[in-house]
């Protein structure tokens, strides 16, 4: 039987203290903050006995450090070297009405991990002969001027310079019910004209936007289509979908500045998803993104030979290439996630969470857990 779990909580600026016990169900366990007035320790999880004794010691000791420093975490985390389960753990709850434990089933939103998953779908049409990233921005959206000198593979690797995430926010906060009824046609126009070199690489998150109505033009299918039938379908991901449209772990703690945005969108009944679209809206469980990762690198999407011309770059494709590894994060707002894959060592490390502070704990775990199996070090890279 596992201790009583607590948790401490800012929302809406009044802090919250919640006491729930669970009954024999392994792995669940939010930590309290420091100085609450109540004893913590790290929950108890399982590491692979075909790791060294050494490396399992400072696996552990670093998992542990990081949910003390940052009173707790809720999610997943699931690591694999080839065949073999390194770490296969769930933490805390989905929600607080259910109080669901999480699996490594549960959708989780992946936030700007959905990066990955667009360019995998510019991957795919190039393979269909229907896109090269030298065609320039004149070939898909006319009547505008200047989009001559960039081309698919500066979106690709956000070099085109098109704004930030935040325009978006702020049009929701101010105009809610009229974005409501926007979609992203309505957007496009006012992202190409006003949006371009207001944003630095890697921030220039736009630039994928507009990667997502490429797809849509190029392929005749809606974002959400191609990347259901031709990824999700294609790497057999049962437990993904899309924001707003499919159940999820929803936040346990949200940063200051996010809760009233968060819930206004999230109970709205027309949900605004191209606010998400390309950029931010996949949704997918750690059993899932296991799945994706063997499908992307394992050559069950396009042949191994177009990899190539992912890591030529520190930023392609959604990904970070970085210490020889890919990477990538999904940090901000109420969710944190992050995923690391060695392809050496067919080493794959997913971190996804519900309980996401501006500490980013997905992030540090993914790393630490990486430098102890990988014996590298990972430079902090803010994604």
């Amino acid at each position: 039987m596992l201790p009583s779990i607590y948790f401490i909580l800012k929302r809406k600026n009044i802090l919250i203290l919640m006491l729930t016990a669970f009954l024999a169900v392994p792995g669940i366990f939010v930590g309290c903050s420091a100085g609450t007035g109540y004893s913590y320790e790290p929950p108890a999880f399982v590491i692979s006995d075909s790791l060294p004794e050494e490396k399992q010691e400072k696996l552990r000791e670093g998992i542990e450090q990081i949910f003390r420093e940052n009173g707790g975490f809720s999610g997943v985390i699931l690591v694999m070297q080839s065949e073999n389960v390194i770490i296969s753990e769930a933490f805390g709850i989905t929600d607080f009405e259910s109080e669901s434990p999480n699996t490594i089933y549960t959708p989780f939103s992946i936030r700007y991990m959905t990066k990955i998953f667009t360019g995998a779908a510019i991957l795919l049409l190039e393979l269909d002969g229907k896109l090269d990233t030298s065609d320039t921005l004149d070939n898909f959206f006319n009547g505008h001027d200047n989009l001559e000198d960039v081309t698919v593979g500066d979106l690709l690797t956000m070099s085109a310079r098109f704004g930030g995430y935040t325009p978006h926010l702020r049009m929701f906060v101010s105009e809610p019910d009229e974005v409501r009824e926007m979609t992203a046609l309505d957007l496009e126009p006012y992202v190409i004209k006003y949006w371009r070199g207001v944003a630095l690489n890697p921030y220039a998150s736009m630039d994928f936007w507009l990667l997502g109505r490429i797809i849509e033009q190029v392929s005749g299918m809606s974002y959400e289509e191609f990347i259901r039938t031709r990824i999700f379908e294609a790497a057999g991901m049962e437990n993904s979908g899309f924001i707003g449209r499919y159940e999820m772990a929803m936040p346990l703690t949200i940063p200051f500045g996010y809760q009233d945005t968060w819930e206004s969108m999230m109970s709205s009944e027309a949900f605004p998803f191209f606010i998400y679209y390309s950029i931010m809206g996949i949704v997918s469980s750690a059993n899932d993104l296991n799945l994706w990762l063997s499908a992307f690198f394992g050559g069950e999407l396009f042949p191994k030979y177009m990899l190539e011309q992912i890591n030529n770059d520190r930023f392609n494709y959604g990904w970070v290439f970085q210490s020889g590894i890919w990477r990538r994060g999904g940090t901000g707002g109420p969710f944190g996630s992050h995923i690391i894959y060695d392809f050496d060592s067919d080493t794959r490390i997913i971190v996804l969470s519900n309980f996401a502070t501006e500490n980013r704990e997905a992030n540090y775990l993914a790393r630490v857990i990486a430098e102890v199996l990988l014996d590298i070090q990972i430079q902090w890279v803010n994604l």
